[in-house]
């Protein structure tokens, strides 16, 4: 019985690192933590190497130091693996270096502290798989801590047997390497597991703190689920099974945005556009992961923005009025437009939105006089300059003041401020537009071509220069 048990365990084990693409040639680093899922992760893998079936494992011991007994763990952590053949490195990190950064409790303080340790490691032994031993079980947890949190599709597949994320290997992010995460157990359950190591003989490590009620997941583990067991037999494997199921949903809705983002999802210089008619036309299942790709292209966290502020996002863009500005996260701001949507930095938005609109424009609260009969040649911003001549009477280019009325037509004004909006002058711009003034009265806007006058002694042209 006991060798069936471990014949069934390790072919489970071999086709996952197969379809990672892992040989006899390769190694993979393994999150060892000597409890029972990582020994038995780590006996299955050293068992398919000497039989040439699979690639090296190396483990990796982090010893987070929250315990009195970590230092011994991480000690028989060594032995477990020397007894198993496998070299087992032990990392010390700073769990409350990353807590005061991150201030999202122990748990999380401690994972990112774990995974940086791994991806550290992996950069430097040249390893691009790091193991983990998750399983049917911890998928169950996820997902329904998630689903308490109110995750969406991405949240409730849970994770996904290979993954990749950008680690930051310190608190301060001043690095971040990418991580290839490869899960062997996520099929099987910690039931599975156990029967898998007695039937090796092998004896993990017992941590005291996965049983504690302080933490959200052991809760879950060791009063939710076994509840919803009652309830429901089987339940553990249901919600792993619904999970993989989702997360093919998942991974056919994110195709479909991306090949609509590459339609609709744009560059202008530091800024990222979203043209809103297209987006409107999508169903807003694919609205929000299309600007999910903007926004992390914009520079948000990976993770994306939250929940919130996506949807709040969508609603400006499908519906949203002109000149509206959405905080997006992590520094990134959203200007609403009469066309697009533009995605950048918040502190320097409204520049970075005037240098990308490639117009004519000169510094707020400018005013240069204009001599008639003189040969025009000013400089303007974003590589334009204004040229040419203006007849008899009182001229000078200046940017808007409050009351301006334009000349529309011989004999007919109408406010400046209504001419801009009805012109679709963004916003933005209105305080930068080159104005030309004639006797008090405005007869001309730079890049509003609706606008012209009649003037025998003024010939004036905006000139792009070259390589602008």
């Amino acid at each position: 019985m006991a060798a069936v048990v471990v014949a069934s365990f390790e072919r489970h084990v071999q086709a996952a690192v197969e379809r990672a693409g892992l040989g006899p040639d390769d190694c993979v680093l393994i999150g060892f933590s000597g409890g029972a899922d990582s020994l038995a992760l780590t006996a299955s893998l050293q068992a398919i190497h000497a039989a040439g079936r699979g690639p090296r494992p190396l483990a990796l011991h982090v010893n987070h130091r929250l315990r009195p007994e970590a230092d011994a763990d991480a000690e028989r952590a060594v032995a477990l693996g020397e007894a198993m053949g496998v070299p087992v490195t032990v990392v010390p990190v700073d769990v409350g270096a990353w807590d005061r950064v991150l201030r999202e409790g122990t748990e999380s303080a401690a994972r990112a502290a774990r995974y940086a340790a791994l991806a550290s490691a992996a950069r430097e032994w040249g390893v691009r798989w790091v193991a983990v031993a998750h399983t049917a079980n911890d998928q169950a947890e996820t997902v329904l801590l998630r689903l308490a949190r109110g995750a969406g599709l991405d949240g409730l597949a849970g994770m996904r047997e290979q993954s990749h994320r950008p680690v930051p290997l310190d608190p301060d992010e001043s690095e971040v390497v990418p991580l290839w995460l490869l899960r062997p157990l996520l099929g099987l359950t910690r039931a599975q597991v156990e029967r898998y190591v007695r039937a090796r003989g092998l004896v993990p490590i017992e941590d005291a703190s996965n049983v504690s009620p302080v933490y959200r997941r052991n809760l879950v583990r060791h009063s939710v689920l076994p509840e919803l067991e009652r309830v429901a037999p089987g339940v553990i494997e249901t919600i792993a099974r619904t999970a993989t199921l989702l997360a093919d949903d998942a991974a056919y809705l994110q195709a479909a945005a991306e090949a609509a983002g590459a339609d609709i999802v744009g560059r202008a210089g530091r800024l990222v556009t979203v043209a809103r008619e297209p987006l409107r036309n999508l169903h807003p299942a694919l609205q929000r992961r299309v600007l999910i790709l903007a926004a992390r292209e914009a520079g948000v966290d990976p993770a994306g923005p939250t929940a919130e502020r996506v949807e709040a996002l969508r609603r400006a863009a499908v519906e949203g009025a002109v000149g509206r500005v959405i905080e997006v996260g992590g520094g990134v701001g959203a200007w609403v437009d009469y066309a697009s949507l533009a995605l950048g930095p918040l502190e320097s938005l409204e520049e970075d939105l005037r240098r990308a609109s490639g117009r004519p424009l000169m510094p707020a609260g400018s005013v240069e006089p204009l001599r008639a009969g003189t040969e025009i040649d000013l400089p303007l911003l974003n590589g334009w300059r204004l040229r040419g001549r203006v007849g008899p009477g009182d001229w000078c280019l200046r940017t808007r003041r409050a009351g301006d009325r334009v000349a529309v037509s011989r004999g007919r004004h109408r406010s400046l401020q209504d001419f801009l909006v009805d012109a679709k002058v963004a916003a933005y711009l209105r305080d930068w537009l080159p104005l030309l003034e004639r006797d008090g009265l405005i007869v001309w806007v730079a890049g509003v071509p609706s606008l012209s006058f009649d003037d025998a002694g003024t010939t004036l042209r905006c000139e792009r220069l070259e390589g602008d």
